[in-house]
């Protein structure tokens, strides 16, 4: 998801990053949601042009979630919770990932 930015405040020196491959300013927009699809986390910190990996793990969501000691990991997998994630990022013991193609 990208929010679209005609004429952009933050298109500075950094311009060029926000610029999208659909030719208008946004930025990466992480966003988590429950099995209700109602909205529980978002981040909007990095530019258009950002992987969508490396987005989420410059959040403190996703640091936290990929630190393997971290007390929010543990908790997760003591209880058998999950956030499922699409082949752009990186599986862990909290992030589950389709296989690259399964669907």
């Amino acid at each position: 998801m990208s929010p679209r930015y005609t004429v952009p405040r933050f298109a500075t020196a950094n311009g060029p990053e926000y610029y999208s491959r659909n030719s208008f300013y946004s930025f990466n927009t992480q966003i988590i949601c429950d099995s209700e699809y109602k909205f529980r986390w978002k981040a909007c910190t990095s530019p258009d042009a950002t992987h969508d990996s490396t987005a989420f793990t410059a959040t403190s969501l996703g640091r936290n979630l990929m630190d393997r000691e971290g007390v929010l990991t543990r908790c997760m997998t003591r209880d058998d919770h999950y956030i499922s994630a699409d082949e752009a990022y990186a599986a862990s013991e909290v992030l589950a990932v389709q296989w690259p193609g399964g669907g």
